[in-house]
């Protein structure tokens, strides 16, 4: 174990197949993937470089409820992480905290928490998949939305899309475990961001003084009308703006992409996927 338990082990494979194989471990252990911090697309977005470097989050409150119910900092920790990095030379490198260590850190007695040889065991099934070469996965295009059940039982579900992994669920209500928001919540954020953004890049071509924009959508359900979805906007412009350019904004507010979409309908279609 390493200083402040550390553990470190060298991959076998590509930044991208080394993701991809630690994810496998993960759903095939039925754990959820609560997201993932790209440290160097946030360093390319203000200028500066950084090799690869992904932190994964992930976990189940199942296991992790007895830790944080007997010392609530065990927080600062929980849901566990692995940071999947590239080093200068081009090696691939994953990087944890041993369990055990993360209770001892927070005066936990590992023996008291049987959980954590659980947690430890995920991290040692995530070094022997990472120290094998494997066949290079497919690369996820860039506009393609992946979504995976979590299989039978509560209605949750795992989306991954730009990089980013989010954790859909469904009220109690409807045998979900609102970990995290509906499909039609999501929805519901595509136009809200697109809202944003597209009122943004408008406002800024133009120089205008809009400080910020907020946008909230709420979905609802209106039977008997046609179409029976109604999705309600509320957006709020702050800045020294006149009248005349709020007038605008709201304007092309309505002309953001998923705005149009929803307005104009798509087409949806389906083909079966070998398994």
């Amino acid at each position: 174990m390493a200083e402040e338990g550390l553990v470190t082990v060298r991959s076998a494979n590509s930044f991208a197949g080394t993701v991809a194989l630690v994810e496998g471990v993960l759903a095939a252990k039925e754990l959820i993937l609560f997201g993932r911090v790209d440290h160097a697309a946030g360093a390319k977005a203000f200028g500066q470089s950084l090799p690869p470097t992904v932190v994964l989050v992930f976990g189940n409150p199942r296991g992790g409820t007895p830790l944080m119910a007997a010392n609530r900092m065990t927080g600062l920790d929980l849901p566990l992480r692995a940071l999947v990095w590239e080093d200068d030379e081009g090696a691939v490198w994953v990087t944890y905290r041993e369990p055990h260590a993360v209770a001892y850190q927070h005066g936990l007695d590992g023996p008291d928490f049987p959980v954590l040889e659980g947690m430890s065991q995920v991290f040692a099934a995530i070094c022997a998949a990472v120290a094998v070469a494997a066949p290079e996965p497919a690369p996820q295009p860039a506009d393609e939305a992946r979504a995976r059940d979590s299989g039978p039982g509560p209605l949750r579900g795992q989306v991954l899309a730009g990089g980013a992994a989010i954790v859909a669920d469904e009220p109690y209500a409807n045998n979900g475990t609102e970990m995290g928001p509906s499909p039609h919540t999501l929805l519901s954020s595509g136009l809200a961001a697109c809202t944003a953004l597209t009122v943004r890049s408008y406002a800024d071509r133009k120089g205008w003084p809009l400080a910020h924009v907020d946008v909230a959508v709420e979905h609802f359900k209106d039977e008997g009308q046609t179409p029976p979805d109604r999705f309600h906007r509320k957006i709020t412009f702050h800045g020294p703006l006149d009248a005349d350019q709020t007038q605008r904004l709201l304007e092309i507010a309505d002309r953001c992409p998923v705005h149009k979409t929803l307005v104009g309908g798509a087409r949806v279609e389906t083909e079966l996927a070998e398994s």
